[in-house]
């Protein structure tokens, strides 16, 4: 018995082979730019050829009213610290102090759709917590290995895709920002207790470590 295949057969494995790879590379050209899309999205880059410089003094009063929102005024040093956390990005890192400013001017515009001419420096701070979750979802964190975590992580990189750009740079070089440089600076090592920079004493003689700062 002749168990070869056909010139018949050969020929239609071949043509579902040809239209099985044209399938699928017609989906890989498709699909590359929601793909770069997706990523571009997800990690959106900073723009470094803005040069940079110092808030205008009512770009500043916006940021101190956004600050209050995201960090509560009782954790502050003082509202100079504030200002000097601020001041210090954007006169160091190129590229934040455009995406400040467009950041605060898409709070003001938001506001002036909801309160009329006022800007948001000027609304309540309930009013600024609606219009931060207007362009922003909220979703619960938990320990990283938590399920609630993941369940964060996954619904935060969702939300990515269907904010704006402004809305995904807002996020990431303004909030973010903000957050990190706030938690990870001097105040961020006092609540933790420590009373000098860790690793970094007052005193040579004394121990630096958690403990020895009652912060309230």
């Amino acid at each position: 018995m002749n168990s070869r295949p056909s010139i018949k057969e050969k020929i239609m494995s071949r043509r579902i082979f040809m239209v099985t790879a044209g399938v699928l590379t017609l989906i890989g050209i498709f699909s590359y730019p929601a793909l770069r899309y997706v990523k571009k999205a997800i990690n959106p880059n900073l723009n470094r050829n803005h040069p940079p410089g110092r808030l205008s003094d009512q770009d500043m009063r916006t940021m101190l009213a956004l600050l209050e929102v995201l960090v509560p005024q009782r954790l502050w040093i003082s509202q100079e610290n504030m200002v000097k956390l601020v001041n210090d990005a954007t006169e160091q890192k190129k590229g934040l102090l455009k995406e400040y400013q467009s950041g605060l001017n898409m709070l003001d515009q938001l506001t002036k759709l909801r309160r009329g001419k006022l800007g948001f420096a000027n609304i309540s701070l309930r009013e600024r917590s609606v219009v931060l979750e207007s362009i922003l979802w909220k979703y619960e964190g938990g320990r990283q290995k938590d399920l609630s975590n993941l369940f964060g992580k996954i619904k935060s990189n969702v939300e990515r895709l269907f904010l704006s750009k402004p809305e995904r740079h807002f996020r990431d070089f303004v909030v973010r920002d903000l957050l990190v440089r706030f938690y990870s600076g001097e105040a961020g090592w006092k609540l933790a207790g420590y009373t000098n920079y860790p690793g970094v004493p007052g005193n040579p003689r004394e121990y630096v470590g958690p403990g020895s700062l009652s912060w309230k």
